[in-house]
């Protein structure tokens, strides 16, 4: 997973390594014979529901610099799926 430096070269000193931006969403994407592979990486969750079970669940993975695969199609999605919401267009 790349990531940003921004210190300097020769820093000698353990506060020169800090760094003042870093990337909040990591994404790596990779052509292969049989189409894309991608990962990302998020620092959180997917849903702003405080105290939500999906509010904070993928900041581990970040902080360790893990990644989770880029579901693209409604295969990828077949035993992943937590719930389903279906939006309808409005009767008048």
């Amino acid at each position: 997973m790349p990531d940003a430096s921004s210190h300097p070269v020769r820093a000698d000193a353990s506060d020169e390594f800090a760094s003042v931006f870093v990337p909040t969403r990591r994404y790596v994407a990779q052509a292969t014979a049989g189409g894309w592979r991608s990962v990302s990486s998020l620092p959180g969750g997917v849903s702003e529901d405080f105290g939500g079970k999906f509010e904070q669940n993928l900041l581990g993975s970040w902080l360790t610099n893990d990644t989770y695969p880029v579901r693209r199609t409604a295969f990828d999605l077949i035993g992943v799926i937590d719930t389903v919401t279906t939006f309808v267009p409005a009767t008048s």
